[in-house]
This record gives C-alpha cells, structure tokens and sequence, in this order.
C-alpha cells in the first residue's frame, strides 16, 4: 500500500494511471456498448468524413473507423499484456534457476540467451509467426518467446547480485537452503525490478504488436486491431489520413500511458527516491 501511495503522489504517474484506465474501460466496456457491428461493410459510405453518423469517418469499406478503434483496442490490449505476462513468466523463470543454481546451468542458459540477442527482438517474433502462420495466438506466443532473454538477463543478474548479499549469507547459516532460501529471500528482492520490467514489456508489446499488424502478420481481417488497422488505412494515407493517423496516435497514446506508469513504478519503488517523489 505504500508503493501505492508513493505511486499516486507523482504527478506524472497520476496521468499515466487516468490515461491507462480510461484506455482500460474502453477496450472492455466499449464494444458492449457500440450499437454498430465494427465488420459492417456499406459501400455508399466509403471514406465519409467524422461526422455525427460516423465519429471519426468510414474507411474504404464503409466500416465505422471509431466502432473498429474501440474493438481493435480490446485485442491489441490483450495481445500485448498476455505477450509482457508469457515474457515475465518466461524471464523469470529462466533467469531465476540460471543465477540460483549458476555453475553450468548458468552457463548454458545464458549461452542460449546470447544466442537470441544476436537478433532483433521483432526478427525472433517474425519468424516464429511465419513458421505457424498469422494470428492473435501467435503473435502472443511470438513476442513471449522473443521477450523472454531480455527479461532473464535482467532477473539472472538481480539474482547473482541478491545471493551475495549479508541477509542471504545469514539465512544460509540458520539452515535456509533450496525453495526456502530462494522464496524468503531471494524472490522478494527481484520483485520490484520485475514489476518494472513487466510495465516496459508491455509498452514494447503494444509497439511490435501494431508493427506485426502493420506488416500483415498479426491479427488477420476482417478482425481489427490498431495494427491491422494502419496496414489497411496507409495506401489511402492522403486520400483518407484518418485511418492510419487515428490507431496510430493510439498506439502513442497507449504506451506513453504505459511508460508514465513505469517510471512512476520505479521512483515509487527505489527507496532512495522515496523523499523526492513528492516534488516529481
């Protein structure tokens, strides 16, 4: 409850909280409450403009561009946070039992997290979409797979730096040893770097799930997602500029809601900013 306190006294976190929440409740409250179905096609009403009809205009099909945003946000959301939570359990998982046991566990574990930081991050989840073929699952799985050596270099060396420490040492002399040592003492430790990094990963996700999108290997038509929904709009990006520039500033909006949140989390939780977030 502290961290939280802590977390709504900066002031730039509090933006971020609002913007998140009201992204939030659109995506899951949104598509319930629209009256239009956002695959209705009307050819008379091709590229009509934002009208009271039409909020923010009809793109080359007659769908309603706002009724495809609210729906498309609820996939896009969720694509990206079961793709930051597959890369945090993942991450954690792998990088916890690297730096725990170490010796040549550790070794051929970050071996093969070298292996995968040779390629970029979108490169790892292109491939594996091709390799089953375009879809929301795939992109989840994609991009937590891609995530997940990023996320366990950062735990394995959190790991390796709280097993040294004094605490650690004087739970290993009072008998801690295994699970024990390693739920009471080293977990609560790489908490708050995971909470962060989790809140990151999610902003990235949001980013190279519109990227997947754009590229036609995510989320696949007639379904909507903002990244989708750029790749459709950007060959009548002068004759309609509402149909990429409209999900694109959401996609902005999104993540810059999301980094907010995540520097907040971070002052929030680093002690030793603790007397200064009252003036952030």
């Amino acid at each position: 409850m502290n961290v939280i306190r802590r977390l709504w006294r900066i002031r730039s976190a509090r933006v971020g909280v609002v913007l998140a929440v009201l992204l939030l409740t659109t995506a899951i409250l949104g598509p319930m409450l629209l009256p239009l179905d956002p695959n209705a096609i009307d050819v008379r009403a091709r590229f009509a403009g934002p009208s009271t009809a039409h909020w923010l205009g009809t793109d080359d099909l007659g769908r309603d561009t706002f009724t495809r945003l609210v729906h498309g946000s609820r996939m896009s959301l969720f694509i990206a946070a079961l793709s930051a939570l597959l890369g945090t359990l993942l991450g954690v998982t792998l990088g916890v039992i690297t730096g725990f046991l170490g010796g040549w566990v550790d070794v051929a574990g970050m071996r093969v997290v070298d292996l995968f930081f040779a390629i970029p991050t979108l490169l790892v989840a292109i491939g594996i979409v091709a390799l089953f073929g375009p879809s929301a699952t795939t992109t989840i799985l994609a991009l937590g797979i891609a995530y997940t050596p990023l996320y366990a270099r950062l735990v394995r060396g959190t790991v390796v730096s709280v097993r040294s420490r004094t605490y650690v040492d004087a739970s290993r002399v009072l008998g801690a040893r295994g699970v024990r040592l390693l739920r009471t003492d080293i977990l609560p430790g790489i908490v708050p770097i995971a909470l962060v990094q989790t809140t990151a990963l999610l902003g990235f996700a949001l980013v190279d799930e519109a990227s997947l999108g754009f590229l036609g290997l995510g989320v696949q038509p007639p379904d909507a997602s903002w990244g989708q929904m750029i790749n459709a709009g950007r060959q009548f990006i002068f004759q309609a500029p509402w149909l990429t520039l409209i999900p694109g500033f959401a996609v902005i909006l999104a993540v810059f809601s999301i980094n907010l949140i995540g520097d907040g989390l971070r002052d929030a939780l680093d002690p030793r900013a603790s007397q200064r977030v009252g003036d952030t």
